[in-house]
């Protein structure tokens, strides 16, 4: 020891008696061991050999002196703190001392404040020790430091083990709420007391800093909507395998102070389906190479081995279809790695993918709007530090998840988490570092004041004040900078990742008087309920709700309902999502926002000519609804047409408050006069006070007559959209055939001279009863705003189910047993119902040998086919006695064009045409494309897309860029783009589908890249909407070339074709197939162009794969036509210009081939279909002759143009032949 420290102790001394002295323990950093003159106060010891022994300087008055013993001595800090220590003993050593190294071993460093007024040392405990971040302050005493006087030396007889268990006892026992919470990420106060109460702790003054937490905590957590509860699967058809998740945020991110911009979560998923964390990587780009290395150190920072070259691994990794993913830079990578890759889109996955994202948005934001106030007082912007407060946030979920599990104490998450984000802390600068100025200054000169950005490689990410970053374990975080969080409106954080949390916080506004007149979607009456923290509730109220999701996440919305009778209460949240909540268990999971302000998001003022018929509230009055009061006959309807027709509204209030608004009522009061006053059936509901269990809608449709406006159609709809099969209800059905079966019917009709009528069943579902639920449960409503009632008290009046009603699944089910039980068996015509599409009937009955009847069901609609109209006078007469029906009594040729399932149909003596001129003009519209130049195809020859096709992140912006400037957008972020082209790709399938097998192929391609389009998908969609520009009355026309004698047995001749590509796609290698079939020499009825699920290993191969949807479906015709008795005999003919398939189909035996012996059952479908004798395989030249200068429709293979675009020649020929 050198001399100044022992003339320090007798400085000392001077002041003190030597005894209290001698027992005082001094810290030295200018020895090598600490020193010990009380043999009884150590453990662990052991005698030193005289001649070996250290030799010690200045620990007595003489010469220097050997040490005689060495043991541990275990330093105790009041109750609080302890540490461990080897020492040296001799009888002759006047002083106990501390050496500043010995003590950096046991886990704590010195550290000299220079903020501190008296200058003090502070032994720090740092990451080696479990009271990580907690300090004691020394005694300075000249140039030395001595430990408080409340020190106290262990006893021999006093073990580590009792101490250390003594002191986590206490550790865990009391707590700062305030400071937990922040700790954590300020979750919500219902987490924050459940983790408290898993791990044993009490917190202390909770209710004084909850508000302000509460309110960065709404901030933080304003979100889509919840992640739903996910059942996992504990089949693994994988097998048993690592299943590893990813998904990617970058389009809303502002670039941080380190140049990132985008944020990669990847998460394993356990089989329990219980995810304990994930973790976050940050970086400049989301390119697919640096995806690849980010899920490569995933691996390795979880303990994975990944090869980079095997034939297979037991990892399967999933994601959405992003470029970053499907790319070549991390697609090549992983085939190589033989690692599995299951894609989905966020609309069909169950939300795991996006799951870890959406809990680290919330835990990124409450962190930045903690650390506001601390770094505006050091002149930073922490929105620059998104990217530390969102790998904060990662290690904050993992450790509040393992805390739960009971594998941490608090003193554990102190040393995880060190303290909350911003938090102040004071640094300890080595000598050396380049951010100490001058180098020569003592070590008290060599600190500073610093932010917390969280933990990397093991150390604290300090900010200092020269805007640098540095990364140690040396710091001492002041409590008392730790300033309570600033009520930062959520507008702060526009800019971080919108995509998750773009709802707004509501901010406080005044009550403002209610207007007379006003129909809000906030119910009129004015019940009340108490929220979690004791606020008054009531209707139009702003608050947040904790949802019992991962991390209890907390969103923001608006009190719309509050049924005390009922026991709920109804939020529409932000999103424009309605949940209906229960009033006994949810109430302490709702904090107050902001007060009433009268009127929610949306106020309408109702429109002058329906006032008088409603209440202040904005409710139908009653009597109009119950019919004792008639309500007035209404002027003409507007002449609309669809094309120029407003939208239709969403609410009633909306509907309310337009020009339409009479016309709205008067369809509003129809319908709910056929509810409670029916003249032919029971009511549908009764009124009760009971509380009611689900809500309902008002559905407002225009109605329109062929292109002329019909009415105003309102139709009462019930929620029961969450309803659970087998709990709620038994059976869910909606009868409808394929519209095939449909373009089958009316093709018989045309060639056989049958006539066509069409009846629909008035509010259909309200002729049966509601199906009793397994449950038990009635079916109660709750009366949508505009049409709610009160009794003689004022109290709200729900509606109980007694018939079925549409919204409800059962519904369906219940209405389509009703109906075939009728026609089976109390029909006057004798029915059977066919076993292969249940909607169809036909008569059976021996009065009637020579003639017709067969009726096709879609819902509540019946289309009737005869050959003898009395048939059908006879069976409308019997239908009226059972049903409120229209139509049915003039046949459909005699009529103007008739609507059916979107499109309409329009009949001429010879022809018939299938068409949606009125959709296609309302895409064109909504595609910008009304004033396009047509074009001749709608695809140029050799066209594809694929995977490769994908753009990535760079590419991306370009094509935002594109889209906006050729279509007109204003575009921000790529999702955007993605949206729009999956609508106008999805407007062209449903022309495609319903009347236009010539865009299926089309449709088909641009619907790979549907997840993440490129600008060449865009180019291709314009080309294709250029295409319905020039033939907007694109449709499928059936032309009769004869008159059948269907009595003697003269039917129509039914034949498909079938053909594939090979491996067209450059990404998957998959085939393009397709098929058509229908009546010989005229327009196809049944058509498909799809990718082959599998690859292929030849031409053959994916003809025999494309053979098997053609086989399927020549099958169900074939059942349907021999149920309907005009089935032509023999089998139907496939054509296929596949020689070596043709050759297998027509062999006596079946051959071997080894080209072939890995066929699955699909592939051999089609052999089989042929040795029974169903289908007949006949080979067709795929091409047409080249000597052949004038093509005709007929000649080629008109299903060539479902596999691969067609020049125009061919085109043409193939239009005419499969649109008619």
């Amino acid at each position: 020891m050198m001399t100044h420290t022992n003339v320090a102790i007798r400085a000392l001394i001077g002041t003190k008696s030597f005894d209290e002295v001698t027992k005082r323990i001094f810290v030295d950093s200018c020895t090598e061991d600490s020193l010990s003159n009380d043999l009884n106060s150590l453990t662990d010891v052991v005698g030193l050999d005289p001649i070996t022994a250290p030799v010690v300087e200045g620990a007595v008055d003489g010469p220097p002196t050997r040490a005689t013993h060495r043991g541990k001595r275990t330093n105790l800090f009041g109750e609080d703190m302890q540490y461990t220590e080897e020492v040296l003993y001799s009888p002759k050593f006047t002083f106990n001392l501390s050496s500043t190294k010995v003590i950096a071993k046991a886990g704590f460093s010195t550290l000299h404040d220079s903020d501190d007024k008296d200058q003090r040392l502070f032994l720090v405990a740092n990451k080696k020790s479990k009271y990580c971040g907690q300090k004691v302050v020394c005694e300075p005493v000249g140039g030395i430091w001595v430990l408080p006087e409340s020190t106290k030396t262990a006893t021999a007889s006093t073990t580590t083990e009792n101490i250390s268990t003594s002191l986590t006892a206490t550790s865990k026992s009391r707590e700062e709420y305030g400071l937990f919470r922040r700790m954590l990420g300020a979750v919500s106060h219902v987490e924050t007391m459940r983790v408290a109460k898993q791990m044993g702790i009490e917190l202390r003054n909770v209710k004084e800093e909850e508000v302000n937490l509460d309110f960065i905590g709404r901030i933080a957590n304003q979100a889509s909507r919840p992640s739903k509860s996910l059942d996992r699967n504990v089949n693994d058809p994988h097998g048993a395998s690592i299943h590893i998740g990813s998904d990617t945020v970058g389009n809303h991110l502002p670039t941080s102070a380190e140049g990132n911009q985008v944020l990669q979560t990847f998460s394993i998923w356990p089989k329990d389906g219980k995810s304990r964390g994930y973790r976050v990587y940050v970086g400049p780009d989301k390119t697919a190479e640096a995806t690849w290395l980010r899920f490569k150190k995933f691996c390795t920072d979880e303990g994975l081995s990944v090869a980079h070259e095997a034939v297979s691994q037991p990892i399967v990794f999933h994601s959405d279809n992003g470029g970053e993913y499907m790319g070549k830079g991390f697609a090549a990578p992983r085939v190589k790695a033989g690692i599995k890759h299951v894609t989905s889109t966020v609309y069909r996955s169950d939300g795991r993918l996006e799951l870890p994202n959406h809990l680290n948005q919330q835990r990124m934001r409450a962190n930045l709007g903690i650390g506001h106030n601390n770094f505006v007082k050091f002149g930073f912007d922490e929105r620059h530090y998104w990217d530390y407060a969102a790998k904060f946030g990662a290690l904050q979920d993992s450790t509040r998840a393992a805390a739960l599990h009971g594998e941490l104490t608090l003193a554990q998450v102190s040393r995880e988490l060190g303290a909350h984000f911003g938090a102040v802390g004071t640094v300890t600068l080595a000598p050396e570092s380049s951010l100490v100025k001058d180098t020569n200054k003592q070590i008290r000169n060599r600190s500073t004041k610093g932010l917390y950005l969280g933990r990397r490689d093991n150390k604290y990410s300090m900010l200092l004040n020269n805007g640098k970053v540095h990364d140690t374990v040396d710091v001492v975080f002041d409590k008392k900078t730790c300033t309570p969080p600033s009520n930062v409106m959520s507008e702060h954080y526009a800019d971080i990742d919108a995509a998750y949390v773009g709802a707004q916080v509501a901010k406080p506004t005044q009550p403002d008087t209610p207007n007379a007149g006003v129909v809000s979607e906030v119910t009129g009456h004015t019940n009340t309920f108490v929220d979690g923290k004791g606020d008054t509730i009531m209707a139009g109220d702003q608050v947040s709700v904790v949802f019992s999701d991962p991390g209890n996440p907390e969103y923001a919305g608006t009190v719309v309902d509050i049924d005390e009778n009922g026991g709920t209460f109804t939020v529409h949240y932000d999103d424009d999502d309605i949940c209906i909540h229960d009033l006994t268990t949810d109430c302490e999971s709702v904090t107050l926002l902001s007060l009433k302000a009268s009127t929610v998001k949306k106020k309408y003022e109702v429109h002058h000519s329906i006032k008088r018929f409603l209440t202040p509230e904005g409710n139908v009055k009653r009597e109009y609804l119950i019919g004792a009061r008639e309500f007035p006959p209404t002027p003409p309807k507007p002449t609309y047409t669809r094309g120029n027709a407003p939208p239709d509204p969403e609410t009633l209030a909306e509907a309310f408050a337009s020009d339409e608004a009479i016309w709205w009522l008067e369809g509003v009061i129809k319908e709910y006069k056929g509810h409670a006053i029916p003249a032919r059936k029971p009511p549908t509901f009764h009124d009760t006070t009971e509380p009611a269990n689900m809500s309902s809608k008002w559905v407002l449709r225009k109605k329109f007559d062929g292109s002329r406006l019909e009415k105003f159609k309102a139709r009462l709809v019930a929620a029961g959209y969450d309803r659970t099969r087998g709990v709620d209800y038994e059976e869910s059905y909606v009868s409808g055939a394929p519209v095939s079966n449909l373009r089958d019917l009316e093709v018989m009709a045309l060639c056989y001279n049958w006539f066509t009528y069409e009846a629909d069943m008035v509010m259909a579902y309200t002729w049966v009863p509601r199906p009793k639920a397994p449950n038990g449960k009635e079916v109660i409503l709750r009366p949508a705003q505009g049409t709610q009632t009160f009794d003689e008290s004022n109290r709200p009046l729900n509606q109980q189910l007694d018939m079925a009603l549409y919204g409800l699944p059962e519904s369906g089910w219940a209405l389509a047993v009703d109906i075939a039980d009728k026609f089976l068996n109390k029909c006057p015509i004798k029915l059977k119902q066919c076993t292969s599409q249940p909607v169809l009937f036909a008569m059976e009955d021996e009065r009637h040998p020579d003639d017709v009847f067969i009726i096709n069901i879609y819902n509540d609609n019946i289309r009737t086919y005869t050959s003898n109209t009395n048939i059908q006078q006879l069976f409308r007469g019997w239908l009226a006695t059972h049903y409120d029906i229209t139509g049915g009594e003039t046949p459909l040729r005699d009529q103007e064009p008739q609507a059916v399932l979107g499109m309409t149909l329009t009949y001429k003596p010879d022809s018939v045409k299938f068409s949606m001129e009125g959709f296609c003009q309302k895409a064109l519209q909504a595609a910008g494309m009304s004033n396009a130049n047509p074009s001749p195809t709608p695809m140029v020859t050799g066209f594809s897309l694929s995977r490769a096709d994908i753009p990535d992140e760079d590419e991306q912006k370009i094509v935002m860029h594109k889209v906006n400037a050729g279509f007109k957008k204003t575009f921000s972020y790529f999702e955007q783009v993605t949206n729009f082209y999956r609508s106008l790709v999805s407007s062209l399938g449903w022309i495609a589908k319903q009347c236009a097998p010539i865009l299926s192929l089309p449709v088909s391609i641009l619907g790979r890249v549907m997840h993440c389009p490129p600008w060449k998908a865009f180019t291709a969609v314009k080309r294709v909407y250029a295409y319905i520009n020039g033939r907007r009355d694109i449709g499928l026309k059936y032309v009769k070339k004869r008159d059948y004698d269907w009595r003697n047995g003269d039917f129509i001749e039914y034949v498909f074709e079938c053909d594939a590509s090979f491996a067209d796609d450059d990404a998957t290698r998959r085939s393009q197939s397709g098929y058509v079939g229908g009546p010989r020499d005229m327009a196809v009825t049944t058509y498909a162009s799809n990718q082959i699920r599998k690859v292929t290993t030849s031409t053959k191969h994916a003809e025999s794969a494309a053979a098997f949807p053609a086989c399927k479906e020549i099958v169900y015709e074939t059942h349907v036509q021999e149920f309907l008795k005009f089935k032509r005999p023999g089998p139907m003919t496939l054509y296929m210009d596949n020689s070596a398939t043709v050759l297998d189909c027509g062999a006596p035996i079946r051959k071997f081939s080894p080209a072939s012996k890995h066929f699955d059952i699909e592939d051999k479908y089609v052999v089989q279909c042929s040795e029974d004798k169903i289908v007949k395989v006949i080979h067709m030249p795929g091409t047409i002759d080249s000597d052949n200068n004038n093509p005709q429709p007929g000649d080629g293979f008109c299903v060539d143009a479902l596999t691969k675009p067609m020049p125009q020649v061919l085109h043409d020929i193939y239009y005419a032949e499969m649109q008619g």
